[in-house]
Parts: structure tokens; sequence; C-alpha cells
């Protein structure tokens, strides 16, 4: 990484990309741009999914807790999977580019300004592949944390883990309950309607 971006700076300088005074500020920045570069969380943090994404008005059980968790996680693996693909796709660029800088004629001048755009080039898919290992690691801490989560819903009540619908009107009866008495202390008589229908619905089927 440190590399890569010492690489950067020589040629913001080469090319007097920057004034002198906004260089030696980028110069005076640079060590805790890369920390912060090197740290920064991606996605969302233990709080955000505890009480944002899984909030007890929308998923008032454990049982409800645990399934949006499968959800999260599911997708996070997904992206996970994909992103192993897409740097391999990357890897492979990567060695096209080297191998086409190789093959260029660099004693004339046109083969001199490919090879410095095929250099580029080069530099450019390293970067993107350093990002993307940043973002392996996000998406191993998110996936990490939403097990974890799973687990404390496992270990709060006896549900089924294998049929995520068994859950569903238990869930739903808390949920547009909750929706219902927030709605008539914060005077919202749409999202009142909303829920009683469907609460009253669900108590009226049969089926269910």
């Amino acid at each position: 990484m440190h590399q890569l971006v010492n690489n950067a700076i020589e040629k913001i300088n080469k090319f007097e990309l920057l004034s002198n005074d906004d260089l030696s500020s980028l110069m005076n920045m640079n060590p805790e741009l890369q920390r912060s570069f090197e740290v920064n969380q991606l996605w969302r943090s233990e709080s955000e999914m505890r009480y944002s994404v899984l909030n007890s008005v929308k998923f008032p059980t454990p049982a409800a807790k645990y399934w949006q968790a499968v959800r999260e996680e599911s997708l996070f693996y997904q992206e996970l999977i994909m992103l192993v693909f897409e740097y391999e796709k990357a890897l492979g660029h990567l060695e096209l580019a080297k191998i086409e800088l190789d093959e260029i004629d660099k004693t004339t001048l046109k083969g001199k300004a490919r090879a410095k755009i095929k250099n580029a080039d080069i530099k450019q898919k390293e970067f993107g592949l350093f990002n993307m290992k940043i973002q392996a690691k996000d998406r191993i801490r998110e996936l990490k944390l939403w097990e974890k989560i799973k687990q404390e819903q496992i270990e709060k009540d006896d549900f089924d883990t294998e049929d995520f619908s068994k859950h569903h009107k238990e869930m739903y009866e808390k949920r547009w309950t909750q929706e219902m008495n927030i709605a008539q202390m914060t005077n919202n008589p749409h999202t009142f309607r909303n829920s009683k229908a469907n609460l009253e619905e669900l108590k009226n089927d049969s089926n269910c």
C-alpha cells in the first residue's frame, strides 16, 4: 500500500498536478491519510446492525432478528464470493498488462508514450487489487458480527432455525401492535389504520 501511494505522490510531483503549497500539505497529511484508508469501515458498525437494521419495532422477537440476520449474512456472503471472482479477473488483467508493457517497443516516441500509459494502467490495477483486499476484510468483519448476533438470538429463545416462515405470525402480531401504539402516541392515523387492518386480517385468517 505504502509503495503504491508513494508512487502516486511521486507522479503528482513530477507532473506538477498540485501547487507546491498543496503538495506540501499532502505530504504532511500522507501518513494519516494512509492510516485512514486502511482502517476505514466500509459497511455497518455493530451498533448499526443491532439497533438500526434489527430495530425492535420491525423485528420484535429473537426469531425475527435471527432470520433478518440470516438474510443480511447471506447477502454479504454472496457479495464476498463475487468479490473473489472479480479479484481473480483483476489479477489476470494485471498479468496481461505487464506482458503488454514488456512487448511495447520503447525505442520510439510512440512506444514510450504507450509504455507510460500502460505503466499507469498497471499501477491503477494494483491499487484496485489492494482495495479489493480491504473490502474482503471488512466483509469478513460484518459476517462475523452477523454470526455472533444469530447465536445470541438462539440463546434467547427456542424457535425454528430451519423454516423462516414459522415465526411470522407472532412477529407480525407484535410488530403491528407496536406500530399501532406508536402511531397513537405520535398522532399518525395513516400508520394506525394500516397496522390495525393488517393485524385484524392476520387474526381473522383461519390458515394462520
